[in-house]
């Protein structure tokens, strides 16, 4: 678990601050599927600017992501995904604090459900930077397809 701070960068906002290039890490996998006006929606979500509390361990791999929410359920109801761009940014954050490299081989299987309704991920950070792909609901058998879980704060009454 990290309590990480998020500015509340968009996933596409968050791409053009660091870049596409290799050689300049951290950086964003130059994919453009995601970057279409059909993407707008999700891609360019940004969550509220706050402290999270992210569990990075990649949870329940090799599952659907279904499943994965019947999972998720049974920690209670404070626990939920984490929204994709809170991943990405967080990963990246980490990365040009102190060097070291979350999701570098497998993804966080989030929320958001792109222009065909398949599932959006974010992560895979290698040196080709962290990339956002995505995968119909059922597709269970990859192990990279991961949960990154975030536990909500309740606020004092």
């Amino acid at each position: 678990w990290r309590l990480v701070f998020c500015f509340g960068f968009s996933l596409r906002e968050l791409r053009k601050q660091i870049g596409t290039d290799p050689k300049k890490q951290p950086c964003c996998f130059s994919n453009y599927w995601w970057l279409g006006n059909r993407e707008d929606a999700w891609a360019t979500s940004k969550p509220e600017p706050d402290y999270y509390l992210v569990d990075f361990n990649g949870r329940f791999a090799s599952t659907s992501w279904n499943r994965q929410e019947e999972e998720i359920r049974k920690f209670g109801h404070e626990f939920v995904r984490a929204p994709e761009a809170v991943i990405a940014e967080a990963i990246t954050t980490i990365f040009q604090v102190t060097g070291e490299r979350l999701l570098g081989d497998w993804y966080h299987w989030g929320s958001s459900l792109d222009s065909l309704s398949f599932r959006v991920f974010v992560g895979d950070f290698d040196r080709h930077g962290w990339g956002v792909r995505d995968c119909y609901p059922d597709c269970g058998d990859r192990d990279d397809l991961r949960v990154c879980l975030l536990r909500k704060f309740q606020s004092p009454a």
